[in-house]
C-alpha cells in the first residue's frame, strides 16, 4: 500500500456535484489542476482511495496500511473520492472542529462503497456514492451523526446547508447489515432508489430516516425531519419494496421516520417491515414512528413498533433524587395506499398515558393526514395504547377509504391506579369487517369507548355475505370490554342502515349505541331497524337516527314485526333524531310509528317494561 498525507487548506467558491461522468472526470481534473493537490491512494477495498478536497480545509493521511485519519480543519468540507470503501479490520477516524461540523464524502468514481470496517467520527459524516452503498455485517460506523444517499447534494447546496438531494430517476440502493450508532440527539439517514436495512442503527433522542426517491430533502430544524418526492423507476416495481427493515431501528425520545415517494396511479410495494423499531418515551420526551407509502405505496409490518414510555425504576425511599416522573406512550402513524398487519405489534402504551395510533388516516377520515385505500389486520396483530399505571388510554384509529378488516386484538384500557379507559375507532368509509376484540376498560375510571363506522351494518348470527354483517357474538364479547357504538354514514338513499337481526345480550355496565346517518336529502325508511331481542341487565341502550343537514321527512313504519327490549334497569335509552319506528323500543306492536322529525327524548325502561309505560313515554 501506499501511504502519503495531503493537506489543503481552500477553497474559494465550490463547483456542484454533477450526475453526468464525462462532467465528472472534466471538474475532478479541472479541480486536481486548480488547486494543485495530491490525492490520497489505497488500495480499494481497504480504504477509501482518490481523495480531493474541493472545499474547505482537511488533511488527509494514512499512518498504516489499515488507518486513515482525515483532520477537519474548517466547520464543513468537502472531498471528492475516486472510490470510498473500508475493508474489515480497517478503519476511518474523523476529527472535526465539533459536533456540528459536517464533512461530504462525494464518490466521483465507478464503484459502490464497501464498509466493512470502521468509520469514527466526531461530527457529521455525509457519505454519497450514486453506485450504491453497502455496510457490512462487520461494518461500523460511529458518529455524531451520519447520512448514506445514492441520490447527490451540491457542493454549495451542502455548505449553506440545504441538505437536498436529487437523483438520477432511478437511484441505486443503500443496504446497511452493521451497525449505526450516533450521539444523543444526532441523527442518521439512509436514503436511495432503494433502502434496505438488516442491522443496528441507534440515535437515542435524535432522529432516524429510511428514505426512499428522487428529491429528498433533510430539514434538520423542523419537524418533518425526511421529505421525500418524486418516485424512484425500477425494474423490478412488483418484487422488493422500496424501503425495507428486518433490523432493529432504536430512537428512544426521538423520531423514526420511514418514507417512500410512490405515485397514486403506479402502486407497487413501498414498506415492509418485519423488524424492530423503537422510539420510546424517555426524558420528557415522546416518541414518534412514521411509516408512509405514498399515496400510492402498500405498507406491509410483520414486526415490532414500540413507542411505550419506559417504566420507572424503582426508587430508594431515601433518596434525595426526585422520583422520576412517569411519561405518557408516544406516537405511531401508518400511512399508505394499502396497508396490511399481519402478526404486528404496535404499543404506545405509557405509565402516565396512552399514546396516539393512526393507521390509515385521521378518526372518521378526516383531513390532514393521507387516507389508505384499504387496510387489512389479521388474528395476529395486537395494537396496544393503554395507560398503565395513572393515565388514561389511548386514541387508536383504523382507518381505510375502501374496506377494513381487522380480527387482531386492540387494547386502550386506563391505568391500573387512575385514569379513564380510551377511544378506539375501527372504519371503513364503505366497507368494514370486525372480528377483533378490543379493551377500554379502567380499573378506576370510567371506561372508554370502541366506535365501528361503516357504511351499512347488520347484526347478525352468521355471516351472510354482506358487506355490512357483523356477528351479534363480536358485538357482545366489545361490550364486555367498553362501550360500543355502531355508527353508519350514508352515501346513498338506501345506505347508512342499521339492523339488528340476531339477539345480543350483555352483563356488564356498558353502553350500546346505534347511531345511523342517512343521506344528505334523504330520508331511509327505518334507518335502524331492532329485529331481535337486546339484553342487558346493567347496560344501557341509546339510538340516533337523523339525516344530514337539508334533509327532511317522517321516519316510516318497518313491515317486519315488532321485537322486544328486555330488561334495561338501572338505565335509560335514548332516542333522538328521525329515521326509525318507535314501536322497536315498546314490548308489543301497540304503539303507532310517530314523525320523529324533532323527537329528542330519554325514556326509563324497567326490568318488565309494560305497554302502557311505553305509550307514555313516547306520548302515543
Amino acid at each position: 500500500m501506499t501511504t502519503c498525507r495531503t493537506t489543503t487548506a481552500s477553497a474559494s467558491k465550490a463547483p456542484s456535484a454533477s450526475k453526468g461522468q464525462t462532467r465528472r472526470r472534466f471538474t475532478r481534473n479541472a479541480l486536481a489542476i486548480a488547486t494543485a493537490l495530491t490525492p490520497v491512494w489505497a488500495t480499494a477495498q481497504d480504504l477509501p482511495s482518490g481523495g480531493t478536497v474541493v472545499h474547505g480545509t482537511a488533511t488527509i493521511a494514512t499512518p498504516n496500511t489499515n488507518t486513515m485519519v482525515i483532520n477537519q480543519g474548517s466547520d464543513r468540507a468537502v472531498v471528492n473520492w475516486d472510490g470510498f470503501s473500508v475493508g474489515a479490520g480497517n478503519r476511518v477516524d474523523i476529527n472535526q472542529p465539533n459536533a456540528n461540523s459536517a464533512i461530504l464524502n462525494r464518490v466521483t468514481g465507478d464503484t459502490t462503497s464497501q464498509i466493512h470496517g470502521q468509520i469514527n467520527a466526531n461530527g457529521r459524516v455525509f457519505v454519497v456514492n450514486p453506485n450504491g452503498i453497502f455496510i457490512g455485517p462487520t461494518g461500523s460506523v460511529n458518529t455524531g451523526s451520519f447520512v448514506a444517499s445514492t441520490l447527490g447534494i451540491r457542493t454549495d447546496d451542502f455548505v449553506t446547508g440545504q441538505t437536498v438531494f436529487e437523483g438520477n430517476g432511478s437511484s441505486a440502493t443503500v443496504v446497511n447489515e452493521g451497525s449505526i450508532q450516533v450521539v444523543t440527539g444526532g441523527y442518521a439517514a439512509l436514503i436511495g432508489g432503494k433502502v434496505k436495512n438488516s442491522g443496528m442503527i441507534q440515535a437515542p433522542l435524535g432522529f432516524v430516516g429510511l428514505g426512499s426517491g428522487e428529491r429528498i430533502t433533510l430539514d434538520l430544524a423542523g419537524d418533518g425531519f425526511l421529505q421525500v418526492a418524486i418516485p424512484t423507476n425500477s425494474d423490478d416495481d412488483g418484487l422488493d419494496a422500496l424501503i425495507e427493515n428486518s433490523g432493529t431501528i432504536q430512537a428512544n425520545g426521538g423520531t423514526v421516520q420511514i418514507s417512500a415517494a410512490t405515485a397514486r396511479n403506479a402502486a407497487r410495494q413501498a414498506i415492509n417491515m418485519s423488524g424492530v423499531i423503537e422510539a420510546r418515551s424517555v426524558s420528557g420526551r415522546n416518541g414518534r414512528v412514521t411509516l408512509g407509502g405514498g399515496s400510492g405505496g402498500g405498507v406491509k409490518v410483520t414486526g415490532k413498533v414500540r413507542t411505550q414510555s419506559r417504566r420507572p425504576a424503582i426508587q430508594v425511599t431515601q433518596s434525595a433524587r426526585p422520583a422520576l416522573r412517569p411519561e405518557r406512550g408516544g406516537d405511531i402513524t401508518i400511512t399508505g395506499r394499502d396497508i396490511t398487519l399481519e402478526g404486528a405489534t404496535l404499543d404506545a402504551s405509557g405509565a402516565a398515558g396512552g399514546g396516539n395510533i393512526r393507521i390509515g388516516g385521521n378518526a372518521h377520515g378526516a383531513a390532514g393526514l393521507m387516507t389508505a385505500a384499504q387496510l387489512r389486520g389479521d388474528a395476529g396483530t395486537t395494537i396496544r395504547a393503554d395507560g398503565e399505571t395513572q393515565g388514561d388510554g389511548g386514541r387508536i384509529v383504523l382507518w381505510s377509504d375502501n374496506r377494513t378488516e381487522f380480527t387482531g386484538n386492540i387494547s386502550a384500557q386506563g391505568g391500573a391506579q387512575s385514569g379513564d379507559g380510551g377511544f378506539v375507532e375501527v372504519s371503513g368509509k364503505e366497507v368494514l369487517r370486525y372480528s377483533g376484540f378490543t379493551d377500554t376498560r379502567a380499573a378506576n375510571g370510567n371506561w372508554g369507548s370502541l366506535l365501528l363506522d361503516p357504511n351499512d351494518i347488520f347484526v347478525v348470527a352468521f355471516n351472510t355475505g354482506n358487506d355490512g354483517d357483523i356477528l351479534a357474538s363480536t358485538v357482545q364479547a366489545n361490550l364486555a370490554g367498553g362501550n360500543v357504538l355502531l355508527s353508519t354514514a350514508g352515501a346513498g338513499p338506501d345506505d347508512g342502515r342499521i339492523e339488528i337481526n340476531a339477539p345480543i345480550t350483555w352483563s356488564s355496565g356498558t353502553t350500546l349505541a346505534l347511531n345511523a346517518e342517512t343521506a344528505f336529502g334523504a330520508v331511509v325508511p327505518n334507518a335502524i331497524e331492532i329485529n331481535a331481542p337486546i339484553t342487558a341487565p346493567n347496560g344501557e341502550l341509546r339510538l340516533t337516527a337523523a339525516e344530514t343537514p337539508g334533509a327532511s321527512g317522517p321516519a316510516r313504519k318497518s313491515s317486519k314485526p315488532a321485537q322486544t327490549v328486555t330488561s334495561m334497569s338501572p338505565s335509560s335509552t335514548s332516542l333522538k333524531g328521525t329515521g326509525f319506528s318507535s314501536e322497536r323500543i315498546s314490548r308489543e306492536a301497540a304503539c303507532p310509528p310517530l314523525p320523529l322529525t324533532t323527537l329528542s327524548l330519554i325514556m326509563p325502561i324497567s326490568c318488565a317494561p309494560s305497554v302502557a309505560m311505553a305509550q307514555a313515554a313516547l306520548s302515543c
